[in-house]
């Protein structure tokens, strides 16, 4: 089995999948191993609506080291519409000098 981070289901702020396994090409390959963490905070401002702040940190790879870890942190609104709750979240990479960029999520459902 081969492991992939990054997104909005492992460390937001970066691309989909992108952070995982390189071959020689610089390829990715996919990983053995994967770590994520995630800390969230919700604060319900108005009815069924909520603003978010979060971090969230990870990398797969063959050698998980912690100095490796990648991390991101954004904000974000979640609302419990009648067909189910809708997030969009919005977040960037920290101490990574070449990932100047911001990351847009939008979800949709109940998150596992």
């Amino acid at each position: 089995m081969r492991f992939f981070a990054g997104g909005d289901r492992s460390v937001r702020g970066f691309k989909y999948q992108s952070l995982s396994f390189r071959n020689n090409n610089n390829d990715i390959i996919g990983s053995l191993k994967l770590f994520t963490l995630s800390l969230e905070y919700q604060f319900n401002f108005y009815k069924n609506w909520w603003s978010a702040i979060f971090l969230d940190s990870g990398d797969a790879n063959n050698y998980l080291k912690y100095h490796n870890f990648k991390i991101g942190i954004g904000c974000g609104i979640r609302w419990l519409s009648q067909v189910g709750p809708i997030k969009i979240d919005i977040a960037t990479p920290i101490f990574e000098p070449t990932e100047n960029r911001l990351e847009f999520y939008v979800g949709l459902g109940s998150e596992l």
